[in-house]
């Protein structure tokens, strides 16, 4: 598996930071999708301007990593880092992007589904963190567990149930 480290050469807010933690805090993996076709250079870019997270815009990509359309693992923020991706779980949780529009619950007209290397590679990022993390499958989430029905769509939703039962 190779990891893009992005953590530097994505862009950051002019002067927002994120709040740091404890690894030892880290209790869950936390799956969502894009909702759109940018990848994760744009949502970076959308995540730093005013947003509907922030109206100040947030200190960078929201997510600890995004997965590309092509299985590239970008990591964009250090996992010490509280990133904004799941009110109520960014404390404890590792986010993972998977970039695309995904059909899910309120949004089945979705554009595109992920891709095989997509899938691929969320299987062994989600391998390295829980082996890394002392975690099992039953500590993967979707956004859907925590209030964002569409997130991170049917297909993920459907790979984290078979992996919480591993």
């Amino acid at each position: 598996m190779n990891i893009q480290n992005k953590t530097t050469t994505l862009p950051w807010h002019p002067f927002r930071r994120w709040q740091t933690r404890s690894l030892t805090s880290i209790t869950r993996i936390i799956i969502h999708q894009e909702l759109a076709e940018g990848g994760v250079e744009a949502v970076n870019r959308y995540h730093i301007n005013p947003n509907h997270i922030s109206k100040k815009g947030c200190p960078h990509f929201c997510y600890h990593y995004g997965i590309e359309k092509n299985g590239e693992i970008i990591q964009a923020n250090d996992l010490r880092s509280i990133t904004w991706h799941t009110t109520g779980q960014n404390a404890c949780g590792i986010g993972i992007m998977l970039s695309g529009d995904f059909p899910g619950s309120g949004h089945e007209n979705a554009t595109s589904q992920p891709t095989p290397e997509q899938m691929t590679a969320l299987g062994e990022l989600c391998d390295y963190l829980l082996k890394a993390f002392g975690l099992t499958g039953a500590d993967i989430y979707g956004h859907c567990h925590f209030g964002k029905p569409a997130c991170p769509g049917f297909v993920v939703e459907e790979w984290i149930e078979k992996r919480k039962k591993e």
